[in-house]
């Protein structure tokens, strides 16, 4: 198991095309992180600069007490899996998975039982004489990950290996990885842009964004699933995670106290936000517009769920199963709210509908630069 340190990592194309700013993490041994972020936010630049396959333009990577800013890829001891596989075609899975071992002269007799060992524990042993093309994509991801595992590195690397398999498939291979890290004990990182796998793969998630006028770092926050969900440091981590996305009402600051302010909203409606701790006026000024932040769990139809309320025009709703989304028009702003019911009755004669919902469980950010007043 290795602990990964990055201090003051950045990255600058050739086109002097600033791509990672001042990466500061930290990743303890035996950790299963994932790396989530929209499209180029650096995520897999960042994996390939600690793999050593891109050199970064400055800072340090850390691998436990060695630094490895000089170390090349092939003595890091690290394996990696790709969105594509990799696998040689003409080779065989047995071949696919003993060809890293040869190259480092290592006995036919320890090869044998490393890909025995590891073609049981991925079940993959029936298709060690099989070529890739014969293969699932499942099953060529399982042969991927062995070829990985027979090399025991130090540090597992996965970029995005799921995104070629179907929904039905990401389901089971995920829970499959997160076994095989539970089995391992390793360390790994994990890079993905669907937060539905980073919230059930990982120990914590580093939420990446873009570079950008108003955001001079690309890591936004860092910490386990639920704190993540619970606690976004800023608009970009809250809008990130969850299914339905957050829904975010527009609204301006009216007046403001040391533990409270009040927000007029779209509809001339005025809500006072409390805060836990005393506010930062600095931050704050009457006419600043900002966003009220609410979870689609978080409104209920009920009144008795609620300490406050807004009105919003039914439009329509998905049948789920097990619970049930429900999409409103809010001033031009569409809301979902998601019920934990089969079949939800709503007069369709009737469209302005009640929301309920505890001021409590909403955050407010300030719109521009997206970070959380309260």
């Amino acid at each position: 198991m290795t602990a990964i340190k990055l201090n003051q990592v950045t990255k600058t194309f050739p086109s002097n095309t600033l791509i990672l700013n001042e990466i500061n993490l930290l990743i303890e041994s035996g950790e299963l992180v994932v790396f989530i972020g929209s499209s180029g936010c650096g995520k897999s630049t960042l994996l390939r600069l600690i793999a050593g396959l891109d050199t970064q333009s400055g800072g340090d990577i850390w691998f436990d007490d060695h630094l490895m800013n000089e170390v090349p890829p092939g003595k890091r001891e690290v394996g990696m899996v790709f969105q594509s596989y990799a696998l040689y075609p003409h080779m065989t899975v047995k071949e696919n998975l003993s060809f890293g071992l040869k190259q480092k002269k290592i006995s036919k007799l320890i090869i044998e039982e490393k890909i025995n060992q590891v073609a049981q524990t991925l079940e993959i042993d029936g298709l060690l004489d099989l070529k890739p093309d014969a293969l699932s994509g499942g099953q060529q991801q399982r042969v991927a990950i062995g070829r990985c595992i027979v090399q025991t590195p130090k540090l597992f690397l996965f970029d995005e290996p799921l995104s070629n398999l179907d929904a039905e498939l990401r389901v089971k291979t995920r829970r499959e990885i997160r076994g095989l890290h539970k089995k391992l004990n390793a360390t790994m990182i994990y890079v993905t842009h669907d937060q539905v796998e980073a919230m059930t793969l990982a120990d914590k998630i580093a939420v990446f964004a873009p570079l950008s006028e108003y955001n001079s770092v690309n890591l936004q926050q860092f910490g386990s699933p639920l704190e993540l969900y619970n606690q976004p440091a800023n608009k970009f981590v809250a809008g990130f995670l969850g299914t339905p996305k957050i829904n975010f009402i527009l609204a301006t600051i009216s007046q403001i106290t040391a533990s409270a302010f009040e927000i007029k909203l779209q509809n001339s409606e005025f809500l006072i936000v409390k805060a836990r701790n005393e506010i930062n006026t600095d931050e704050l000024e009457i006419g600043q517009t900002v966003e009220l932040a609410i979870r689609p769990e978080h409104l209920f139809l009920d009144s008795n769920q609620g300490d406050t309320s807004i009105n919003a025009d039914y439009e329509t709703r998905e049948l789920l199963g097990a619970e049930t989304l429900i999409y409103f028009n809010f001033g031009g702003t569409s809301i979902a709210i998601k019920c934990p019911d089969q079949i939800v009755e709503l007069n369709p004669n009737n469209k302005e509908v009640a929301l309920y919902f505890n001021l409590i469980n909403c955050f407010v950010f300030d719109q521009i630069s997206g970070k959380r007043l309260v």
